[in-house]
């Protein structure tokens, strides 16, 4: 599953223009940590090629961005399975920390950060 969690969120730096892959020399994600909690087992053949993955940015500071994913079965499904994972980054060329990405906006974080909520315990949960 965490080839999954890794795909929808590269796309989605890709798609943002956050990270060009093509790009040597520039900073680089690497995942830092990656969890999962299987509710219903799932693969994509079995799904008839195509699963969803939805991704919501649930923290992000000046060295990292985790996030909270869920893979479903199809639109409308209820979900397969939920996880987290945490990007940071590096600097291509060097292999030494980077910054986070000036333009992975806050906006978007804090629009995305709407559909979470805190449990009792504190800990941000996602509403899926």
């Amino acid at each position: 599953y965490h080839n999954f969690f890794e795909a929808a969120v590269l796309e989605l730096y890709r798609n943002r223009s956050m990270w060009n892959p093509g790009r040597g020399d520039g900073p680089k994600p690497i995942t830092m940590l990656s969890s999962c909690q299987v509710l219903q087992p799932i693969s994509a053949a079995a799904a008839g090629g195509d699963v969803v993955v939805g991704v919501v940015a649930v923290d992000l500071d000046a060295r990292s961005c985790t996030f909270s994913v869920g893979i479903f079965a199809e639109h409308g499904s209820s979900i397969c399975v939920e996880g987290l994972l945490k990007h940071s980054w590096i600097n291509a060329v060097s292999a030494m920390e980077a910054p986070t990405p000036r333009n992975m906006p806050m906006d978007v974080h804090r629009a995305l950060k709407a559909v979470c909520k805190k449990s009792e315990d504190g800990e941000m949960k996602l509403w899926w």
